[in-house]
């Protein structure tokens, strides 16, 4: 069963990479690709006079680490004076090195948390700025894919809306549901399996970056969740070495069950269960996860990755990290995403809401 299980996955993932900056490119139509700033190559004077010697210090998410390079390599085409000196080892480096002075910047492969919030706010008596540099993956590991909801491939629903999530995973139902979700009859399931209980399955909560990341886009911020939640975390060795991941754990008991329901990654997926298409309401569309809809962002549950920093409110960016964020947030910096490829470009119109938070 494992081995099927892995050289099922293996065969998906391989389709779904073929041509995939193809694929990916198919988010930002040619009329719309003329719309993404260009960075020069060389430079007008209002960007190469004066020169902006020194450093520009970076902490945070290894996974980022090729991302830096490129896009480091081709700031440098314009402002070769520039030096970068990258710490990169975890995104739990990035808020600290803000609010400790040793970094300009921090790179966040993942939503900020309050606690990281809560410490930058109590040095500085004001919020972090946070720029979304690149929208996250579609099924890398480590590299800030979307939610997927899974169900046993037995059950014949195919499709939810963003307020049954909420209610089917929570408790707190900010997107309006008059009740909880706790039997498949009340999402149209019919026959014997309509009065079985719905049983949900998660990440452990000592894995924050899921769970709160799902509270933010499903919950609308709220952190109740079901009683009933099954709970998975990764599993290891006496060593340390991983066994398994919480992603291969929660599928292969879901395959076993025929009520549950799960969120994780589509790179976890194995024979016995099936993905649902999300809808935001009850009108849809509908929208199945697949490469195209995450790297256009129609599907409901894409996040993103971002770049922090230390911004006083009414005050201007540093010329430096100005100039290297608009560079990030250009055609070319785009481009240098689909180069790494694995994360996926912004869409032209969260760019340009991005590069209005460095006015």
């Amino acid at each position: 069963m494992l081995l099927l299980r892995f050289a099922y996955t293996a065969l998906l993932l391989t389709t779904s990479l073929i041509a995939s900056a193809q694929i990916a490119q198919q988010a930002i139509p040619d009329e719309d690709r003329s719309k993404l700033p260009d960075y020069p190559a060389q430079a007008p004077d209002f960007v190469a006079g004066p020169p902006m010697p020194g450093v520009i210090r970076v902490w945070g998410n290894d996974f980022m680490a090729k991302l830096q390079v490129l896009w480091e390599e081709g700031f440098h085409k314009t402002h070769p004076e520039i030096r970068f000196d990258d710490t990169l080892k975890s995104s739990a480096q990035a808020l600290a090195g803000l609010y400790t002075n040793v970094a300009d910047l921090g790179l966040l492969g993942r939503e900020v948390w309050p606690t990281e919030v809560l410490g930058f706010q109590k040095m500085f008596q004001y919020e972090p700025l946070g720029i979304a540099a690149a929208t996250g993956s579609f099924h890398t590991e480590g590299k800030t894919w979307p939610f997927i909801i899974f169900v046993n491939k037995s059950n014949p629903i195919s499709k939810l809306t963003m307020q049954q999530l909420d209610a089917i995973f929570g408790t707190g139902l900010r997107r309006g549901a008059k009740e909880r979700i706790t039997r498949w009859g009340q999402v149209g399931v019919t026959g014997p399996q309509a009065s079985h209980p719905i049983h949900v399955y998660g990440y452990d909560m000592i894995i924050p970056g899921f769970t709160y990341a799902f509270q933010q886009i499903v919950f609308k911020g709220s952190d109740k969740w079901t009683g009933d939640l099954r709970e998975y975390t990764n599993a290891h060795r006496p060593d340390g070495k991983l066994i398994h991941t919480a992603g291969d754990l929660m599928l292969d008991d879901l395959a076993k069950d025929p009520d549950g329901i799960a969120f994780t990654g589509l790179q976890f997926t194995n024979p016995g269960v099936k993905y649902l298409a999300i809808a935001e309401n009850n009108s849809g569309p509908y929208i199945e996860p697949t490469l195209l809809t995450t790297a256009n962002r129609t599907y409901p549950m894409v996040r993103s990755i971002y770049i922090m920093l230390n911004r006083k409110p009414g005050e201007p960016v540093d010329p430096k990290l100005h100039e290297f964020l608009r560079y990030v947030l250009s055609r070319q910096g785009q481009e240098d995403v689909l180069k790494e490829g694995d994360f996926l470009p912004l869409t032209p119109t969260l760019l340009q809401e991005q590069l209005r938070k460095l006015e």
